[in-house]
């Protein structure tokens, strides 16, 4: 079968594979026919291996880093990609939920749905896989840009897309989608009705995403910050009342403090902004991954002010149904933050092109 490929050189390769199988039971082969670019993707392809390992020789990168991922953290070869819609095409024995040719969306994390973490909805923290197990990022599974895919724990794992749901719009619900989701309806349900500010940046399509997602469930005021131009229009047209952010000074329109801050910046700096934009007894729900040991926070004034911190991987499978409802009900429109969908077989060429949200499709 055909893979795309992260090369030990950073580049995106397609190559000839050995075809996926059915190895368990539980298993499910399905076929990838829509993929997104990921935002963690973006930083993988701009060369985050190299970054790290250099961060561990100068002690700006935690060593855990390397526990969780192993030796050389996201360096090649290997299958890349994670979020995806499929269609099933072969089931093992034990699997009683799917069928052969049912559309389905894949979740980017691999879990059991049947361990204590997974039944109290904590699905990123499943017990019965390796911490952090997921498709496309070099941990021992396979890419979602290849022709077959290996899906473990089926049952558990896949949701149907529903009826009437156009696939590209809710392909990155796979991950980014249902990280936003996640973040946001977390923060409204500690605080409904509350204004939110949302803190754009590497986290691209989470940041914007949101800005849907939390109009959606009842914020009372969206606004939205970030460095980048594009980014900046493109939460306005989302609804989100939208100001440039400067660094390392605040942008004077939204120098106040909110209930519920949303960092998708993926920095030091954005982190950093987002406290000191948090009001007391607000939240504030970092979607970032924060590598460096540097990362400070100012934890008295969090403590004098009463500011809860939300750090964690998100819960996909958890947040997945709720998700597709949202879509289906039309209240949601996920489709908005796609700056292109191009061709499957373009996928080498066009992951590396700018844009909040890359689709690539061969339907």
């Amino acid at each position: 079968m055909r893979q795309l490929t992260f090369s030990a050189r950073g580049r995106l390769l397609w190559e000839q594979v050995p075809d996926a199988v059915l190895v368990q039971p539980g298993d499910a082969l399905v076929a990838p026919l829509v993929a997104a670019r990921c935002d963690l993707d973006t930083v993988l392809l701009a060369g985050l291996a190299d970054k790290l390992r250099w961060g561990l020789r100068l002690g700006l990168i935690d060593s855990t880093v390397y526990q969780h991922f192993g030796a050389r953290p996201f360096a090649g070869p290997y299958p890349f990609g994670h979020e995806c819609i499929a269609r099933v095409e072969q089931v093992g024995a034990a699997v009683a939920n799917f069928v052969p040719g049912q559309l389905v969306v894949v979740p980017f994390q691999v879990s059991c749905g049947s361990c204590v973490q997974c039944a109290r909805g904590a699905t990123g923290l499943c017990d019965a896989v390796p911490s952090i197990a997921a498709f496309g990022m070099g941990l021992g599974y396979g890419g979602v840009l290849s022709d077959r895919l290996r899906v473990p724990f089926a049952d558990a794992m896949l949701v149907a897309v529903p009826d009437g749901v156009d696939p590209l719009s809710v392909v990155s619900a796979a991950d980014n989608l249902s990280d936003a989701y996640g973040l946001v309806s977390r923060a409204l349900a500690l605080r409904p009705g509350s204004d939110v500010l949302i803190v754009g940046g590497t986290g691209a399509s989470v940041g914007l995403y949101s800005v849907g997602i939390a109009l959606a469930l009842g914020a009372s005021e969206v606004h939205y910050t970030d460095t980048d131009p594009g980014r900046l229009a493109l939460a306005a047209q989302l609804g989100a009342t939208p100001a440039e952010r400067t660094t390392p000074g605040l942008p004077n329109e939204l120098y106040r403090h909110y209930t519920i801050v949303i960092d998708a910046s993926a920095s030091r700096g954005g982190l950093d902004f987002a406290l000191r934009s948090t009001g007391r007894g607000g939240v504030l729900a970092s979607a970032g991954i924060h590598f460096h040991n540097g990362t400070k926070l100012p934890l008295y004034q969090m403590y004098a002010r009463g500011i809860s911190l939300q750090l964690s991987l998100p819960n996909v499978r958890s947040e997945l149904p709720k998700v597709l409802a949202l879509v289906a009900s039309g209240e949601l429109q996920p489709q908005l933050v796609t700056t292109r969908v191009a061709r499957w077989d373009d996928a080498h060429e066009a992951f590396y092109e700018p844009g909040a949200k890359l689709v690539v499709s061969r339907l």
